[in-house]
């Protein structure tokens, strides 16, 4: 390890250009998703899927005009 006198030199004052391909986290949106998956995970188990999809699809077919 250099000499704290010498930390100076350490330092890089140039300006990478920016990498628009890497990905940086973000934990609030990793919070978000894992409630996400929680609570669709919940839904799944308790059988509400097959409730919801019916439910779907009896609003789609009741706004159809079928002549």
């Amino acid at each position: 390890m250099p000499p704290v006198r010498d930390a100076w030199r350490l330092v890089d004052y140039q300006i990478e250009p920016e990498d628009r391909t890497r990905s940086i986290p973000n934990p609030e949106r990793r919070a978000l998703d894992k409630e996400i998956r929680r609570v669709e995970q919940e839904l799944f188990s308790h059988g509400l899927e097959e409730v919801l999809l019916s439910s779907a699809l009896e609003h789609t077919v009741g706004d159809l005009d079928v002549a």
